[in-house]
């Protein structure tokens, strides 16, 4: 496979894309300010840039499952938030793959499209103006 070099010009906007789209997931909570290990409860807990408090049952993570409690507190934030780091075990978690596995995915994935289906932009008011004045949504046949 041949490999395109790429100009300084496209490596500095992918940099800005880059820096971009951190900022978008900081600003939506998608990254932790701060991480710890409590012995207690046996959770992992992250305050998220959003200043939410989420606790994750060690037991749900299937790569800390057999870690001693000394193993687990070593936990150490990378410096853009979104990942969880066991350098000494080699474990590297995301913050938000670990949001997606503690909310739900499919129930995400669901109030996505719900969400967007509530889009309004003037090309979707146009495709539904001339959908419209072709008579609408056909309706569905009964078997």
């Amino acid at each position: 496979m041949i490999k395109k070099e790429l100009t300084d010009a496209e490596i500095i906007a992918q940099g800005r894309a880059a820096t971009k789209r951190e900022a978008e997931e900081r600003a939506a909570g998608l990254r932790a300010s701060a991480v710890w290990y409590d012995h207690a409860s046996e959770y992992l807990m992250m305050v998220l840039t959003s200043d939410r408090l989420l606790g994750v049952p060690v037991r749900a993570i299937p790569y800390l499952k057999g870690l001693t409690p000394a193993q687990l507190g070593s936990v150490t934030l990378s410096p853009s938030g979104g990942g969880l780091h066991w350098d000494d075990l080699d474990i590297h978690l995301s913050v938000p793959g670990l949001l997606l596995d503690a909310l739900g995915r499919a129930e995400i994935v669901r109030e996505w499209a719900r969400t967007a289906g509530h889009v309004k932009s003037p090309a979707r008011a146009k495709a539904s103006r001339a959908n419209g004045a072709k008579g609408g949504r056909p309706r569905k046949r009964t078997a």
